[in-house]
């Protein structure tokens, strides 16, 4: 994860890319593939029962979106280059990661997740097991209706935690991990290296 990439959306203020701006706070976002593991039906389901709440999803898709952009308030921004991510991340009041928990995504480790934090976002998420791990810092929703409540949540959230979400991220970058696998190779190494024959 490229925190120093995501944490502008904390540190600096950002353009306004002009396909979001009109569309109404509260703004619920997503940025990815969309693919079958997305779980569309939910979010539709969630907005036709909070109309007032605008989703905004951004990324190219493999399944038909048609029957999903009667709702006034889904928004399908399509593909966007990477180094405007920060700026439509500081354009979300609450990240979304709603996959659907099957098979496939119980082995998924979305790096979203760090992506959104380090940017300063509550995120609301489906229960995968990766995603348990961040418990803390973000809400887990398992149907529309827990869904909801979590967002709700999210929304009431503290502003000024924004910057401890990001901060939170700081570790969570490559070159952090691979020092982290680094030092425990050579641990590992000098271990073997001193172990009695």
């Amino acid at each position: 994860m490229d925190y120093d990439h995501f944490c502008q959306a904390v540190s600096e203020n950002l353009p306004v890319p002009a396909d979001i701006a009109d569309i109404p706070r509260p703004r619920l976002g997503f940025f990815g593939l969309i693919r079958d593991w997305v779980d569309v039906d939910m979010l539709s389901a969630v907005a036709q029962k909070r109309p007032e709440w605008h989703f905004v999803l951004i990324g190219d898709s493999t399944i038909d979106l048609e029957p999903y952009c009667v709702r006034p308030n889904l928004h399908f921004l399509g593909r966007k280059p990477y180094a405007e991510l920060p700026a439509y991340c500081q354009q979300f009041d609450v990240g979304l990661i709603p996959f659907k928990v099957n098979e496939l995504t119980r082995a998924v480790n979305p790096i979203k997740l760090r992506e959104y934090l380090a940017a300063g976002l509550p995120v609301v998420s489906t229960p995968m097991p990766e995603v348990q791990q961040y418990a803390h810092l973000i809400g887990i929703s398992d149907s529309v209706d827990s869904f909801i409540s979590a967002v709700e949540v999210a929304l009431a959230g503290d502003v000024d935690a924004r910057d401890a979400r990001s901060e939170a991220m700081r570790c969570e970058t490559w070159p952090e991990k691979v020092a982290i696998i680094c030092d425990y190779i050579e641990g590992h190494s000098r271990f073997e290296k001193e172990k009695p024959v």
